[in-house]
């Protein structure tokens, strides 16, 4: 039985990016992920991640379509749409590491770790972002003064 065309343009629209739908399904199986809208779209969001030439534009153009355009029964929430941009965020951080070698369970919600927030990011980038953004924030004050 041949995928759902529709289908197969969800999970593979950005050209030169989208890997074929039997890697994405194999993906689906290596992480544990079912098949819900929001596990789609944090496998789509860690493959985009993941994939070198995958860049914010790409998470902009995603959020957008999955928010509007798509079919009800494939449309994402907010919640989904921070999900796929944390899964998009662990994906750059594991891109020089092949898929089969990332541990299976970092994706699962249960792996999150050290905080209750939705992002799935590793917690030190998270205090390094936070770290940046004060630093930022006292220069800031700095230039006002």
């Amino acid at each position: 039985m041949e995928p759902d065309p529709y289908i197969q343009f969800l999970e593979n629209w950005i050209p030169g990016i989208g890997e074929d739908t039997k890697l994405h399904d194999q993906l689906h199986e290596h992480f544990g992920l079912g098949f819900s809208v929001n596990d789609e779209a944090r496998l789509l969001g860690f493959q985009l991640g993941h994939h070198p030439a995958g860049n914010f534009f790409h998470v902009i153009v995603f959020s957008i379509m999955s928010l509007t355009i798509y079919p009800d029964d494939y449309r994402n929430t907010w919640e989904d749409v921070q999900d796929f941009y944390s899964a998009y965020l662990l994906g750059k951080y594991w891109q020089s590491v092949s898929y089969w070698f990332i541990p299976k369970t970092i994706m699962e919600s249960s792996g999150k770790k050290d905080y209750d927030g939705p992002l799935y990011a590793p917690w030190s980038k998270v205090v390094a972002g936070k770290k940046k953004f004060i630093e930022w924030l006292k220069k800031q004050e700095k230039n006002e003064s």
